[in-house]
């Protein structure tokens, strides 16, 4: 696939460069092993499943029972949130279908709320890597990295110059995505950029 999509203004050295970073910083985050985000949200969404499949109270206790403390606290953070009142595992009543229910509604906002954060879905290096491409696209060009919506007029399949070249780039270092995939990674790429 051409990695410049075409565009000429685009310089493939550049791009050659920010792959040669993409593999340096995912090979040192793949020794250095999870984020602990995930670890604490694979808990979770777990633990979730366990509450939907088997709503029976002595369950959901022996799953509580193995969740980190990390877990726990989140979950018990979004307990408080849905039930609008400090309200803690510990004070549910598990007989209670409503209480149970609530609990499931926790878990999953829990989750969720972890999932959300960086390097949940995605590591530092493919951030960057996106951030890379971005900006080696707006300095070639003079314009700005842009991504178009799924409700286009010129249709689903419709691509920006910038994400043809995203995705070009992306199948090079070894993430193939769909451009629904490229464009959520992007958006969440530039919402999770680091602060100066």
């Amino acid at each position: 696939m051409n990695r410049t999509a075409n565009y000429d203004k685009i310089d493939s050295q550049l791009l050659e460069k920010a792959i040669e970073h993409f593999h340096y910083f995912r090979n040192k985050e793949q020794k250095r092993g999870p984020v602990p985000t995930q670890i604490v949200g694979k808990e979770i969404q777990l633990f979730y499943r366990s509450i939907y499949r088997h709503f029976r109270p002595p369950t959901i206790r022996r799953n509580w029972k193995r969740l980190s403390k990390e877990a726990k606290i989140f979950i018990n953070i979004q307990l408080k949130i849905v039930f609008n009142k400090p309200i803690v595992f510990d004070n549910l009543n598990l007989r209670c279908i409503e209480d149970r229910g609530k609990l499931l509604v926790a878990a999953q906002k829990a989750k969720q709320w972890l999932e959300e954060k960086r390097g949940f879905h995605h590591d530092f290096a493919t951030y960057e890597l996106v951030r890379s491409l971005a900006l080696i696209y707006s300095l070639s060009t003079g314009k700005k990295a842009g991504i178009s919506s799924s409700q286009t007029t010129l249709g689903p399949s419709y691509k920006t110059p910038f994400e043809k070249i995203l995705l070009a780039n992306l199948a090079e270092a070894g993430i193939h995505l769909s451009i629904e995939g490229a464009r959520a990674l992007y958006r969440s790429a530039v919402r999770s950029k680091p602060k100066k």
